[in-house]
């Protein structure tokens, strides 16, 4: 089992290696960092001069229109959080039908409020126009409970030892846990599911080979990246993970337009 996870590790790494070392991807990479620098006017220390500038030097003043000219088309492709309106395909005649259209729209309308689209959708329209590539993705989130469920110890016919629940379900020896005297097996159930749109920064993504959409859909792969505490890693996999992943970034050796993506979407921090 170890062994066929390591593999797959090891594909989907060669996979994404691959695709970030391919020279015309590297080349696009570096032209859209320039239109982002040129964007914020941010100079060699890394401070940003979005706006006027004065050149104390030559006596003069630099506007940059760049800037200038991305303020102004944001608004045109969005400007406010929009107002969603759910209607029946077959307009008949069903009080059910109309009552499950009115409760999708307000779930979709409270949905759009609590997981801040407003800004998602403004960071998303902003890559747009400086490099040509929003991205917005859904996530899933789960919120899971776990109960315990008291376990037995008896002896197979052969003189095996079985581990069986109250209901006489037969449990595998390696997922039953002790808690003093008393044995027993965590059964999780879900008790909130969700799947929010958050903002992926443009740099943090990247697609397998594919001419359109669909030919990712049927046989190509796309891949996030995302910037994880320790302790984050921990609990969304486990304690041997976290323990020996490799902790290559911190918040510091991200550029300022990389930390605040990362800070919208969620996950700040230092790991990969």
């Amino acid at each position: 089992m170890a062994d066929q996870a390591d593999r797959e590790a090891d594909y989907w790494q060669k996979q994404i290696e691959s695709a970030e070392g391919d020279n015309r991807y590297r080349r696009w990479l570096d032209v859209g960092q320039q239109f982002y620098e040129r964007y914020k006017l941010e100079d060699a220390g890394g401070y940003m001069n979005s706006g006027m500038t004065v050149n104390s030097r030559q006596n003069r003043m630099t506007f940059n229109l760049f800037w200038s000219n991305v303020q102004s088309q944001q608004p045109m492709l969005y400007s406010r959080l929009p107002e969603p309106y759910v209607s029946r395909r077959f307009n008949n005649q069903d009080p059910i039908a109309r009552m499950a259209a009115t409760i999708a729209q307000r779930a979709t309308s409270t949905d759009l409020e609590r997981d801040d689209f407003d800004d998602v959708a403004s960071s998303a329209a902003l890559d747009f126009l400086i490099v040509g590539r929003p991205c917005i993705r859904g996530v899933y989130e789960e919120t899971t409970l776990n109960t315990r469920i008291p376990v037995r110890k008896e002896d197979r016919e052969d003189g095996q030892p079985r581990y069986v629940t109250e209901a006489g379900d037969e449990i595998p020896k390696d997922i039953v846990e002790r808690d003093g005297r008393q044995m027993f097996v965590l059964d999780p159930k879900n008790t909130d599911e969700r799947a929010p749109l958050v903002y992926q920064f443009w740099k943090d993504f990247i697609i397998g080979p594919g001419r359109k959409w669909s030919d990712l859909q049927r046989r190509g792969w796309i891949a996030y990246r995302n910037f994880m505490t320790k302790a984050e890693v921990r609990r969304r996999f486990n304690d041997h993970a976290a323990n020996n992943v490799q902790y290559s970034y911190s918040a510091y050796s991200l550029s300022s337009d990389e930390r605040q993506a990362n800070n919208k979407a969620g996950a700040g921090g230092a790991g990969e």
